[in-house]
């Protein structure tokens, strides 16, 4: 896995502080145990450039 990919999240439930892997969709808060969901980079990329698109219209 390389340190490039890696993101710094947070729990919403305790505040821990996290590691999100690209490669996990899906992954369990280590300090309360609350069940989170990583975001998928491309889709939300494509997601935020329709918006901007339609905004601009």
């Amino acid at each position: 896995m390389e340190a490039q990919n890696l993101r710094f999240v947070r729990c919403p439930k305790c505040l821990q502080l996290l590691v999100e892997y690209p490669s996990i969709p899906v992954y369990q808060c280590g300090g309360c145990g609350t069940i989170l969901r990583g975001i998928n980079h491309r889709i939300f990329v494509e997601y935020l450039m329709q918006r901007k698109i339609e905004v601009r219209k």
